[in-house]
Formats: C-alpha cells, structure tokens, sequence
C-alpha cells in the first residue's frame, strides 16, 4: 500500500503537467536539486510551511527535522522551494511563494465505501474549507475514484463556460476521514484571445498538416483551451506562454492539432495513443 501512495505524487503532478505539454517523453522525476542558496532564512520557511498547511486545514506545531530546499521544477521550468519531514512535504514557487503542491506522508487509508455522489459532497465539503485565494473562481470538472481508498477531483477556472486545464485545484481525499492526501495547485493564465475564425477554416488549416489524404479523416472538432507547445516545430519558451483558446481538431489517426481561434495559426498538437 505504502509503494501505491507514494506513486500517486507522481500521478497527480504529471498527469497535470502531461495535460498542458507535448514536447516528447515526460519523466517521473519532475524536480532536482539546484544546491543554490534559499531565498530566505530557515525561520522565515519554517513559519510558511505551517501557513501553508493552515491553509488545507491542518494544525501542525511540531516542524522539527523540517528539510528546506531550493529544487528545480524541470517540466513547469521553474525554481521551487520544497519542504518536508517525517508528516508532510510542501512546495511554493520561489518568487511568488504560492503553494504548488502538497502531500501528506501516510501508508494507508480506510476502504472506501462512498458513492460518487457521496464522494463528490465530500469533495465539495473539503474545497469549501480550504483557505486558498480566489478558489471560488473554480469548478468541480472531474471526480473520480483512484483505488480502493482515496478519490481524486479537478477544480477548474472557467472562461464563457470552457475550462482552463492550466488553472486547477486537484487533489486525492479519503471520503472516510475527509482528509487530503495530496493536492496540486496549476496558476497557467488564459490569454483571453476570442473567437475570429470558423470551425470550417480550422478544419481547413489543419488537414495542410497531414501529408496524405489517408490520414485527414477527422473524429472530432472542438473548442477547448491549451497550451501552446512545440508539437509541430520549436516557436514557444515554454515558461512565458500563456493558455489559448483554440480549435482542436483530432483525426482518427489520434493526431490532434492546435489551431488558434483568433489568428488561424497551429499552436501545437497531441497524440492520443
């Protein structure tokens, strides 16, 4: 059980990260030590590791074998710096110092024995008690239960009704306890581009991508928001893009193609394998 836990960080932060980038294989290991110098002084870490658990409800006053390090978000390219002991593990980005991620360190949980809508007031429940900032800007988009203990919900940011996967509260709960065994928090801005071009030109625009006409069946068209990626040829710098609304068109081949909804132009793709 305890081997099945600890692969559920894992789970949960690439899972996040593999739905908002395609620039090849993604490893497990996101993070690596930078062995650079904190920010800050240890005391000053230590008070806002307890504020951050503060903020998921849980009261901790013992933070003695606290390890505080400078680590290297590689996947979101970005500096973090990580807390842990023996009970939880926290991270906040190193310049906005906002919580990115949390895990409690616990072998096992009691059997669940809730429903999906009994999981879902339950999630809703926990949500509502958490002390983060503009949560309320979020909707629940997914629930699903991810073995025998715990289950793991989406909270997304909605922009006229379409969802911003790169602006999401995730996390794994008991339904027995209540308790939150890890959460993951994405702060990818939408850029706001609107709507100019038709489905009818996306299609169009996209199909001058596939080189031959065996591969240009389309299975589906739709309006969703992505990050832009390197799918197609190196243009982004994947950490100053901002979320886009695009056209997603995806032939039956499992290509998916990225095209802006604003200027015409392929803004990355996907394989479904």
């Amino acid at each position: 059980m305890k081997n099945i836990k600890v692969i559920i960080i894992s789970f949960l932060v690439c899972f996040a990260v593999f739905s908002l980038v395609c620039f090849g294989a993604l490893k497990l290991s996101i993070y690596k030590a930078t062995n650079t110098k904190l920010p800050k002084e240890n005391k000053y870490y230590e008070q806002k590791y307890i504020e951050c658990l503060k903020m998921l409800n849980i009261d901790i006053k013992n933070i003695s074998n606290l390890k505080i390090e400078r680590v290297k978000n590689v996947s979101l390219n970005k500096d973090e710096i990580k807390m842990s002991n023996e009970t939880y593990t926290v991270s906040i980005d190193s310049k906005t110092e906002d919580l990115v991620a949390y895990n409690a360190v616990v072998t096992s949980f009691p059997k669940s024995t809730a429903t999906v809508e009994e999981a879902r007031k339950i999630a809703d429940e926990i949500y509502d008690n958490l002390k983060i900032e503009n949560k309320q800007e979020y909707k629940l988009a997914n629930i699903s239960q991810f073995d025998e203990e715990l289950w793991r919900v989406d909270y997304l940011k909605e922009y006229e009704k379409v969802k911003n996967p790169g602006e999401k509260i995730t996390f794994s709960f008991s339904p027995q306890t209540k308790d939150i065994y890890n959460l993951v928090i994405l702060r990818d801005k939408f850029a706001g581009n609107k709507v100019k071009i038709t489905e009818e030109k996306a299609l169009k625009i996209a199909k001058t991508k596939m080189k031959s006409d065996k591969n240009k069946n389309i299975k589906e068209i739709k309006l969703d928001i992505v990050k832009p990626n390197n799918f197609f040829s190196y243009v982004f710098k994947f950490e100053k893009i901002k979320m886009r609304k695009a056209y997603v068109v995806i032939f039956e081949n499992g290509i998916e193609i990225y095209v802006d909804v604003t200027n015409g132009k392929i803004i990355g793709g996907d394989v479904i394998l």
